[in-house]
């Protein structure tokens, strides 16, 4: 313990000296730097409400703006979102085959009611995820409303209508409730309990919704038991933060002096481009002008001379007396404008988290590298968006679908499967799938991802989502495609037999057998002897894994190594490997669960194998003692 000169301990508060920090302090270039606070909420959404219409207004109307905003909907959503049902079928408790059957119902039935999504029947369930997206970056956040509309033509009661989030304010009569915020009335505990949304009279034109009464608005609880009843989405990105702001704001001056400048820039281009003349009257005589020049000017009249606001192009420009004559052009823009621009367009696109390159369309000074970099830096930003789109958007949405689907018993759950509600959780588990990324190098990332799975760094399922497809439908149509082809007759690249008589074979010159260590027989054939139906082994196929068969019996392993499997119609493949109770086939099989197939073991011609495994080394015809060293190449000692 420390002492001071008193002996008394000095305890953790005793005030000591220390450095002052610039950032604290009013001196030095920042001696004046005196952030502005908010002072009330009413300010706060009065500042936010100001800066969404300025970011509408630029979104409409300014190209790089409207760009950035494309260009983050296009990668997060693009074509829509997908749900990768996966039942955990073993908390569960039901079968796997059970659980499939279950996903493909579950799949159909949110694809027929994705047709009919929107309450007003313009638009699908994909639009409407990219116009909520749209929402969020240009507005900060996007307000959409579950409807149930009871429809003789409608397959599924539950729609969505998507709302301007304009209309979600505070009436006019309420703002001394301090409960409500920005149109949001809270809890005690801040949790959203319902919105105010402003439907003024169909003959009323009010320029600001705030003003109505609350007689004007409709109010929506926020949640009706379990389920969610308002679809408000915003990044929360502020400790109590109830209404989000725009992606543009951070960079909403960059975009509009940009845009002032480069209009100003462009009219100055065509100024210089009109090419006018201007002619000066020296001595303030009409001595040698047009008649109509000098009435005008009122050398020869009353009529006095005329100012000129505008100018047209190849406009002629008669000059007052005495009056000295200028050039009009333009030298600009100036030799540092393009450098000047590109800084703005880069600190615009950095405001909104993506490249430069994806802002601009912009691929002049860009490599492979650099290009890569760029990529996997967006790709982390639309990732982001993706994840959090599909959590708070698209997932409570299915939720709502297979809820309905299930009371109104178009999903029939497997026997003895829990109840619904009690885990309505596991029955919705879906992992959402969006378009796949872009590729700088296609086949370097595709080697990359063969690379991967060949090391069990990702699996199938990993690898077909980044790609945008859905591996277990992927592995379907594969299984199909592959049984069409095999049943195709070969086109291309086919190979031809060239046979001959027993009788011509014997009169060529030379030995007509080999002399070699293993035996140069065909197994079952008349010099082999062995009798093909005495090895015929039937079994019934259990299961199939790709070219790999699982049979009900067992056997050795190795056994019917390059051996044959034939079906009862004759069609037949090679057998590469075996195992104890499986065979690997040479290539696809259009063979089905619960056939039987005739299994014929193969020889790997040694003489060990004739004499074990078939018992017919008398027909071995084989050479096993040939000298395994050439006596011509092997030195004599």
């Amino acid at each position: 313990m420390l002492l001071d000169a008193s002996g008394a301990p000095i305890t953790a508060i005793t005030e000591h000296s220390g450095p002052s920090l610039d950032a604290g302090a009013h001196r030095g270039s920042i001696a004046n730097w005196r952030p502005r606070r908010v002072a009330t909420t009413a300010h706060a959404a009065a500042e936010r409400r100001t800066a969404t219409q300025r970011a509408e207004d630029l979104y409409a109307n300014n190209w790089s703006a409207r760009s950035g905003v494309s260009v983050i909907a296009d990668n997060a959503i693009g074509t829509g979102l997908q749900p990768q049902i996966a039942l955990p079928w073993k908390r569960l408790g039901i079968d796997r085959d059970a659980a499939r059957a279950l996903q493909e119902d579950m799949a159909w039935e949110w694809y027929l009611w994705t047709r009919e999504a929107h309450a007003t029947g313009m638009a699908q369930f994909e639009d409407l995820q990219y116009a909520a997206m749209r929402s969020v970056l240009r507005n900060g956040e996007c307000l959409h409303l579950p409807v149930m509309l009871e429809d003789a033509g409608r397959r599924y009661a539950l729609a969505i209508q998507d709302i301007h989030p304009s209309r979600l304010c505070t009436p006019s009569d309420l703002t001394a409730d301090t409960s409500i915020r920005d149109g949001v009335r809270l809890s005690g505990c801040g949790v959203p309990e319902g919105y105010y949304i402003a439907c003024p009279q169909q003959w009323q034109s009010v320029p600001d919704v705030s003003a109505l009464s609350s007689s004007d608005f409709a109010y929506r609880p926020a949640r009706l038991a379990h389920r969610r009843n308002v679809l408000h989405l915003f990044r929360y990105e502020e400790e109590g933060q109830v209404r989000g702001t725009s992606s543009l704001a951070a960079g909403i001056k960059l975009f509009r002096n940009l845009t002032d400048c480069l209009d100003y820039e462009l009219f100055a281009q065509i100024i210089a481009a009109s090419f006018p003349v201007f002619f000066a009257i020296e001595g303030g005589t009409a001595q040698g002008l047009p008649p109509e020049v000098a009435q005008s000017y009122g050398l020869g009249g009353q009529e006095q001379p005329r100012d000129y606001q505008e100018i047209e192009p190849g406009m002629n420009i008669y000059g007052a007396p005495n009056e000295k004559p200028y050039v009009l052009e333009s030298k600009r823009p100036s030799a540092n404008f393009t450098n000047f621009v590109e800084i703005i367009l880069r600190a615009q696109a950095a405001s909104m988290g993506i490249p430069y390159e994806s802002l601009t369309k912009d691929f002049s000074k860009t490599n492979y590298s650099s290009a890569r970099a760029a990529l996997n830096e967006a790709w982390k930003l639309y990732s982001f968006y993706r994840r959090w789109f599909a959590r708070l958007y698209c997932q409570p949405i299915f939720e709502m679908v297979m809820e309905e689907a299930w009371l109104r018993g178009r999903l029939r759950l497997p026997r003895n499967a829990p109840d619904w509600y009690e885990n309505r959780v596991l029955y919705c588990n879906a992992e959402w799938v969006g378009p796949s990324r872009g590729f700088v190098d296609l086949v370097k990332e595709v080697q990359a991802t063969i690379l991967r799975l060949q090391n069990n760094l990702m699996t199938y399922g990993e690898a077909w989502s980044e790609a945008g497809g859905d591996f277990a439908d992927g592995v379907e149509t594969i299984r199909e495609e592959r049984a069409l082809l095999n049943g195709l007759p070969p086109a291309h690249n086919t190979g031809g037999l060239q046979c001959e008589t027993l009788a011509s074979r014997q009169e060529r010159r030379g030995l007509p057998r080999q002399y070699q260590l293993t035996c140069p027989h065909a197994l079952y054939d008349a010099h082999c002897g062995v009798s093909r139906a005495a090895f015929a082994r039937t079994m019934t196929v259990q299961s199939i894994a790709g070219f790999t068969l699982t049979l009900a019996d067992v056997f050795p392993a190795v056994y019917y190594n390059v051996g044959q499997a034939v079906k009862a119609d004759g069609s037949r493949r090679f057998i590469t490997t075996s195992g104890t109770s499986t065979v690997t086939l040479e290539r696809g099989f259009d063979v089905a669960v619960g056939e039987v197939l005739a299994l014929y073991p193969g020889c790997d011609k040694s003489r060990q194998t004739c004499a074990t495994k078939f018992g017919n080394q008398l027909n071995f015809g084989g050479f096993p003692w040939i000298p395994s060293q050439d006596p011509f190449r092997t030195q004599i000692g």
